[in-house]
């Protein structure tokens, strides 16, 4: 992503200039989600991505991973040049690859095997042909996928809290004042506001951890480059 140009688009936007004194805090919340989320979309568009859960391969060490990269790396390179030498190393390079995963595989269940049946513990060889054969939970295979996504989850809570909110809410109409969850306890409260300057505001942000909002990840990430 080209970062000048995302900072050049950010400062073209209302973002870039000073909100007025009268704009509600739900108004400005609702113009920073819409605007990053638009530049988002404009310069990162989303893409689908196709995955491919594979179970755990326990022989699978270092020396099969640099052979995966080396193989890997000649494929590119035929890609590019399309060559005849390019093709032969590449296909050289695959089958040295194949041959060293299986010679791997076949090592590393036979001598599990071999060391479980000589232990005479029956239960360990078992769990050892599951894994072989790709049975039981023991086979490495993924889970079942999830029922439920993230906004189900989030629509349970909004769901549960505006029902105690209005089972309660003839309750707080008829006494008058927020009930106070301790006895001989008071609610908080916000009496003065303290105006902060845009290098505070800066600084907090980019020293706050983005977990929390998909938007706070852009802005942590591109405010070296926004700084005016």
């Amino acid at each position: 992503m080209n970062r000048d140009a995302f900072a050049k688009a950010i400062a073209s936007t209302p973002l870039g200039r000073v909100p007025s004194a009268d704009a509600a805090v739900n108004e400005l919340s609702a113009q920073y989600n819409q605007v990053l989320s638009e530049l988002a979309d404009r310069f990162a568009p989303a893409r689908v991505v196709l995955t491919r859960p594979r179970p755990l391969s326990p022989w699978f060490d270092a020396e099969c991973r640099t052979t995966r990269r080396t193989c890997r790396r000649l494929e590119r390179q035929f890609r590019r040049s399309y060559s005849d030498a390019a093709r032969q190393a590449w296909s050289a390079a695959l089958s040295e690859k194949h041959s060293l995963y299986e010679t791997k595989k076949t090592r590393c269940w036979s001598t599990r095997l071999c060391n479980e049946g000589q232990g005479n513990n029956p239960r360990l060889l078992w769990r050892s042909l599951d894994s072989i054969l790709h049975r039981g939970k023991a086979c490495g295979l993924p889970d079942a996928p999830v029922a439920h996504s993230a906004d189900d989850f989030q629509h349970f809570f909004q769901d549960k809290v505006n029902g105690v909110r209005a089972a309660t809410a003839d309750h707080s109409q008829a006494t008058g004042s927020q009930p106070s969850l301790v006895a001989g306890s008071s609610l908080p409260s916000m009496a003065m506001w303290r105006e902060v300057s845009c290098d505070e505001v800066r600084r907090i942000a980019l020293a706050s951890p983005p977990k929390s909002y998909p938007q706070i990840c852009y802005v942590t990430a591109l405010m070296p480059y926004c700084h005016t």
